[in-house]
């Protein structure tokens, strides 16, 4: 199963082809995260960095070694950013930076 729209699937001109994909995978399947949302109110402009915590089996599981702990300053809640090297868990937070976009992206 294809998660690229069936549009750009569609486009004969491999180079234009791959142009729609990066588009679509910039401005519509991924987003970038500098800190991540508050998994209680939802904001992340007042996340305390607290550096890196412990990752749980389900980070290991899916290749996170580096787990990144965030307090929201607002709700003093604990947010945990793991840094997913699985694209099958990629995939399902669409979230992520360099390592997560790339080995998304190369997947």
């Amino acid at each position: 199963m294809s998660v690229v729209p069936p549009e750009i699937h569609k486009i004969n001109n491999p180079i234009e082809q791959l142009k729609a994909m990066l588009t679509w995978f910039k401005k519509d399947l991924f987003t970038w995260t500098n800190k991540p949302k508050c998994i209680k109110c939802g904001l992340n402009t007042n996340m305390e960095d607290l550096g890196h915590v412990h990752p749980n089996n389900e980070d290991r599981e899916y290749g996170a070694s580096r787990v990144e702990g965030y307090k929201c300053r607002n709700c003093r809640i604990i947010t945990r950013f793991p840094r997913y090297n699985s694209p099958i868990k990629l995939f399902e937070t669409r979230t992520g930076r360099c390592g997560e976009w790339a080995n998304a992206f190369t997947a």
